[in-house]
């Protein structure tokens, strides 16, 4: 395993320990939860901290680089191959292609004794005999270190602590967040982390990270999420039952929990043998989509579908109008007297609101549009 060029890994120690002696002891251990909480960086700092236990070496399968089924199995098969005694694998990313990364993590360790397998994605593998870490949004302490570390020269550590923890409290401690923000606050003097308190950004990353989430979810999966993401805290089986209504009938409903507990959008704990949920920070309180009493949650937005009610600001739609007519970011900060890197965080705004991942799609959108008017 080479050690990537990156800034310096902050935070999340309690977690490393915790992997450590799990891989300890189990062959198969898998981070799981929602999209931006920082399960590849931590699995990756994890293995490092404990690839001298392994002699075969630590090796990094990024299951979204493999262009399929076969490719991802040649690739795993080649790294495990490489190594002689115990060997760690780090499978990243797996919910990408779970159904073949879960056959393959159960033929290697069936057959290499020696193996070791660290896994993240947004849902478990389902393999028998794998142990599960959910994680979640960075400690109040971390999440404000981690944007100081990010934002050097910014006064974080003193002055605008205050300021920066309320920043970190309303992006939902999301380590993906906090770097963004964090870059805006060094690309120029403004804005200052008073002015990113109250931008709509931040309320759509997270709904991005939970559609994403979402687009794994059974219909039934779906409309309980709609219902249970409203619960500020803990709840128990019998507050779902009374909000799901018949939907999906109760004989199911505990399966629909345990659905979303496997793709980290509940959170499962036990106290004095009493079992309560929870939902995780980052989705907590959002507004469902489809909250209708007799029909389930529509799948989130794909990225052809170019329907559906606009959520952009005034000043979003316009820049997207701009957009369309072929403008540049540059040439869409002069046109509206805003700055280069103003013009190009609205255009992130734009393309995560409406779930789309170029701007050919936008100027489509746009246009559609403008003919349907």
């Amino acid at each position: 395993m080479e050690r990537r060029d990156l800034p310096a890994f902050l935070g999340r120690r309690a977690e490393i320990a915790q992997i450590r002696r799990l891989l300890g002891r189990s062959r198969l251990v898998t981070l799981t939860g929602l999209s931006g909480v920082g399960k590849s960086r931590l699995a990756e700092e994890a293995a490092w901290s404990v690839r001298k236990a392994f002699s075969g070496g630590v090796h990094v399968v990024d299951v979204s680089r493999e262009a399929g089924p076969a490719a991802l199995a040649r690739t795993a098969v080649q790294a495990v191959g490489a190594g002689d005694g115990r060997l760690l694998l780090l499978l990243d990313g797996v919910e990408r292609l779970a159904g073949p990364c879960a056959a393959l993590a159960e033929s290697l360790l069936r057959n290499a004794p020696g193996l070791r397998i660290l896994a993240t994605g947004r849902r478990s593998l389902g393999v028998v005999g794998e142990h599960l870490l959910p994680v979640g949004p960075l400690p109040p302490a971390d999440a404000v270190a981690l944007l100081a570390g990010r934002a050097p020269g910014r006064g974080i550590a003193d002055v605008n602590r205050k300021a920066a923890a309320r920043l970190c409290e309303r992006l939902g401690r999301m380590p993906s967040a906090i770097e963004l923000a964090a870059r805006r606050l060094c690309a120029e003097p403004e804005p200052a982390i008073e002015d990113l308190l109250d931008d709509p950004f931040h309320e759509t990353a997270a709904r991005g990270a939970l559609d994403r989430a979402l687009e794994l979810c059974s219909p039934d999966e779906r409309h309980v999420w709609s219902r249970v993401a409203a619960f500020p805290g803990l709840f128990g089986l019998a507050d779902a039952e009374r909000v799901c209504v018949d939907i999906p009938p109760p004989a199911e409903l505990l399966d629909a929990l345990i659905g979303l507990i496997d793709k980290s959008l509940l959170i499962r704990e036990e106290s004095g043998g009493e079992v309560r949920f929870r939902v995780p920070r980052a989705g907590a309180g959002r507004p469902p989509r489809g909250h209708g009493r007799d029909r389930p949650v529509p799948c989130p937005r794909r990225t052809s579908d170019m329907d559906g009610p606009p959520m952009l600001t005034r000043r979003e739609h316009e820049v997207a109008e701009l957009v369309a007519d072929g403008l540049s970011n540059r040439e869409v900060a002069e046109k509206l007297v805003i700055s280069k890197r103003t013009a190009e965080a609205h255009m992130e705004h734009i393309l995560a609101k409406l779930n789309f991942s170029s701007r050919t799609q936008v100027a489509a959108w746009v246009v559609r549009r403008r003919g349907d008017r």
